[in-house]
């Protein structure tokens, strides 16, 4: 986290003197705030993000984000707007109300950009059959779609009938694929699905893992 906090330090000071020496330009929007406190937050958001996702910080209050992100698992987008509230707060000594409110609405924006552009790395969706064929459908899910599923004992709270349930953890680029392999084997079943923000398996990313189990599938 050092060299990548030396490295972008480094790189937004040079960048910052070399637009400013070389390209800059001029918006006049000094009469419609909403669209500077926009512009900020984009910019902000997506240049601070992408340095966040690759490990890296700008240095200054990014540093207590990423320690924050590294030892608690705080959100850092969040963290980062938290911080930006108390500096911004004891501004009110020399901003007015006005300046003060469109810069939260600013650093809002952002925080909500770099948690998107922190989150986009983990494009899962964990899902909950229900079925009568939950044994079928998880060796058509392990051995055609490659995934790992696992079946928990349950009871219908009406019916009180013994019943299983099938968990899985599958990308977002294969959810419909999934969707149709389960309507094909039961068109009664129910599926429930919720966002994954991190999924790790034996120390490796989802995709990570699934190619090595498929790998090695294989070679056995």
């Amino acid at each position: 986290m050092l060299i990548y906090t030396i490295v972008g330090a480094s790189s937004f000071s040079f960048f910052l003197s070399f637009f400013r020496r070389y390209f800059m330009f001029d918006i006049p929007l000094q009469d419609d705030m909403i669209l500077v406190a926009l512009f900020a937050a984009v910019f902000k958001g997506v240049g601070v993000g992408i340095i966040f996702r690759y490990g890296g910080t700008t240095g200054g209050t990014d540093i207590a984000s990423r320690i924050g992100n590294t030892y608690f698992g705080w959100s850092m987008g969040k963290t980062l707007f938290i911080i930006d509230i108390v500096v911004i707060t004891s501004s009110l000594l020399y901003l007015n109300y006005r300046e003060v409110m469109y810069t939260l609405v600013s650093v809002f924006i952002a925080s909500r950009i770099i948690d998107i552009i922190q989150q986009g790395a983990y494009t899962a969706k964990s899902v909950m059959v229900i079925s009568n064929k939950n044994e079928a459908i998880a060796n058509k899910l392990t051995y055609e779609m490659n995934l790992g599923v696992t079946l928990w004992e349950g009871k219908g709270g009406y019916t009180g009938r013994d019943k299983d349930l099938l968990y899985c953890v599958v990308n977002r680029n294969e959810i419909f694929r999934l969707k149709e392999t389960i309507k094909h084997i039961d068109p009664t079943s129910f599926i429930a699905g919720s966002d994954v923000h991190e999924a790790s398996i034996q120390g490796h990313s989802l995709d990570e893992y699934k190619n090595l189990w498929t790998t090695d599938k294989r070679n056995n």
